[in-house]
């Protein structure tokens, strides 16, 4: 039904055209998927826009909790040995989160939808009578040049397909600027750790303070295949080029201890804690004298918008008034409480007295 109500004359934007075959290795019957698929809610208002990818996002969330819970089943149904062993829901739930959450999306996408191309950059040699303040423009002369002094240098750059999302909010485009910027600058350490690390490095991707349109266009994408073709092993195939399926098997190796999220750990031992009679309890707060630094702090309002802010986070973590875990200079809430959760499992894992309550207390 879906597809027979798509657009089957809508040509593909010449700037997407690489997304098929360089992405997805799949051409689509329908190219209005596609399009749609890339077509964020603010566009809705433009000429030539037939919808956005709302509904095709909610089909693909849908799709990649069905693909990704199946695969998983049958990858760790399988131990090391290729024995059976028995699948425990809440365990394969435990993983499935490290699978599908908005950062690692990010990260996927980031990482292996990119499509390269080449850009210009026009280096302007100066004037014989201006001072000499560098030697760029001598040490990148190469390119077409002519006697206005002026250099066309090629470069190769790699850019992400959320950058082919039509959108009409300056805002988001920021964000998803800076957070390309930011993996850029973060790219071989998450990658160590999701190759080499003995846990999943839930904080480490929550600091690319990925803005929702990073996971919004993989599931659209993903739907708008399965719409087109109506076939699940194509919509696997598509997974497995944007590298899930070998993300997929570290995670098993590391077993659901590895990957669980530090504040559900957090929360495991928070039953331990109020089942001995003891209070805990979080407080975020902001600092306002920058980054990791010491001064006056204010407490942060819930709900309050963190993304991409310059502000700096701090969290507490406290049992019965003590405080036993500290952290400073985040660049968002979600981080200050991981990061706190972090640092208060091993608190509480060293220091085991604090999980039962001292007698006559």
């Amino acid at each position: 039904i879906l597809f027979n109500h798509a657009a089957a004359d809508d040509p593909l934007p010449k700037t997407m055209r690489l997304i098929e075959e360089q992405l997805l290795g799949y051409e689509f019957r329908k190219k209005s998927l596609l399009v749609e698929a890339l077509t964020h809610p603010s566009c809705l208002a433009g000429p030539g826009v037939r919808g956005s990818l709302d509904r095709l996002e909610l089909l693909g969330d849908a799709l990649l909790d069905f693909l990704v819970s199946t695969k998983l089943y049958e990858v760790y149904k399988c131990n090391v040995d290729g024995q059976q062993q028995v699948v425990v829901p809440h365990l394969l739930h435990i993983m499935k989160s490290a699978l599908v959450n908005q950062d690692i999306m990010a990260v996927l996408l980031l990482e292996k939808w990119t499509i390269l191309q080449e850009e210009l950059d026009i280096i302007v040699r100066p004037s014989p009578n201006s001072p000499p303040e560098s030697e760029t423009a001598t040490a990148t002369s190469e390119g077409n040049s002519d006697d206005s002094g002026v250099t066309l240098r090629a470069r190769h750059v790699r850019v992400p397909i959320t950058a082919f999302l039509r959108h009409n909010t300056l805002h988001l485009a920021r964000l998803m600027n800076n957070t390309t910027r930011r993996y850029a600058a973060m790219r071989h350490e998450v990658q160590h750790a999701l190759a080499h690390g003995d846990r999943y490095p839930w904080r480490l991707i929550s600091q690319l303070r990925a803005p929702k349109a990073f996971s919004d266009v993989f599931e659209a994408i993903l739907a708008a295949v399965w719409v087109d073709s109506g076939d699940m092993d194509i919509c696997r195939r598509v997974l497995e080029r944007v590298g899930l399926d070998r993300l997929m098997k570290r995670i098993v190796e590391l077993g659901p201890m590895g990957v669980l999220h530090p504040r559900e750990e957090l929360n495991m031992l928070d039953s331990k804690l109020k089942t001995s009679g003891r209070r805990v309890w979080y407080e975020v707060f902001e600092c306002e004298l920058g980054e990791g630094s010491e001064g006056e702090e204010s407490v942060v309002e819930e709900g309050k918008k963190d993304k991409d802010s310059k502000r700096s986070f701090g969290c507490r973590y406290l049992v019965d008034g003590t405080v036993i875990a500290e952290v400073r200079g985040t660049r968002s809430k979600d981080e200050a409480r991981t990061w706190v959760a972090e640092e208060a499992c091993r608190v509480l894992k060293r220091e085991p007295h604090w999980l039962f309550m001292e007698e006559g207390a």
